[in-house]
């Protein structure tokens, strides 16, 4: 991963994790077969993979908290969007702000 991009921030890619609702889109698109990974290696692979990892459960309090960290505003300076609380990425614009 190129370390000068966004992505490379790790509070940016928790707080996008912690911003979608998987239960939710599962419950629409997958036709009652999906079930919630909790990591990216499925329970097949029995020596690896860590049952009681917590995944990203969906939680925006949590997601707005790790977005308005320092080290998130110098990552995404091109694309920022200045609000009364905090700054916040433009792309999530009307997911996280709060009126």
């Amino acid at each position: 991963m190129d370390k000068n991009s966004k992505m490379a921030n790790k509070n940016l890619r928790r707080a996008m994790m912690y911003a979608v609702d998987i239960d939710a889109v599962a419950k629409k698109f997958g036709n009652g077969l999906s079930w919630r990974a909790n990591t990216l290696i499925p329970p097949v692979f029995k020596d690896v993979y860590d049952s009681k990892a917590a995944g990203f459960p969906y939680n925006m309090k949590k997601a707005k908290s790790l977005l308005i960290k320092p080290d998130i505003r110098s990552t995404v300076s091109g694309g920022l969007i200045q609000t009364a609380r905090s700054w916040y990425p433009s792309w999530c614009h009307e997911q996280f702000i709060i009126y």
